[in-house]
């Protein structure tokens, strides 16, 4: 049963939210982020984050250095990817255009800096992953047990 109460405290999301929010906070006043409602975007991201940084951190303990290492450069790929979309799609709203195509675009710009933001939070995780992954695979056999 203290197993179960373990794993279970191990979870809480206090400190995951925490440290996402954090991140997440450092992207919430800058021209990123739609100015219609920056603070849900923000608060999404955070949530999804947080959520996928726990789930992840668990499924994943177990990996190998170099995987998690490609996986946080995967992460931070996409994290450009959509950094660059989300601001050619803001870019893009500064001209005029059909009422249609303008709420697509802030429809777009919204999801897409959700997204930026949950792999941004993903990229950080995996990157803390590789660094005590890497950290314990370079210890000398005779070490692996201290």
């Amino acid at each position: 049963m203290n197993r179960w109460l373990e794993a279970i405290f191990s979870v809480v999301p206090t400190a995951a939210l925490g440290w996402a929010a954090q991140w997440a906070a450092v992207f919430e006043k800058t021209y990123f982020l739609p100015y219609n409602e920056p603070e849900k975007v923000v608060s999404t991201g955070v949530a999804a984050g947080s959520v996928l940084a726990v789930i992840v951190g668990i499924l994943c303990r177990n990996l190998r250095a170099q995987t998690v290492g490609f996986a946080s450069l995967s992460m931070l790929a996409i994290t450009i990817l959509l950094w660059v979309g989300c601001f050619a799609v803001r870019i893009r709203l500064q001209y005029p255009a059909t009422r249609g195509l303008t709420e697509t675009l802030g429809s777009t710009w919204q999801i897409g800096a959700c997204l930026f933001i949950i792999t941004v939070l993903m990229a950080i995780l995996f990157a803390i992953m590789f660094g005590l992954t890497s950290t314990f695979d370079e210890k000398p056999e005779g070490q692996a047990g201290s």
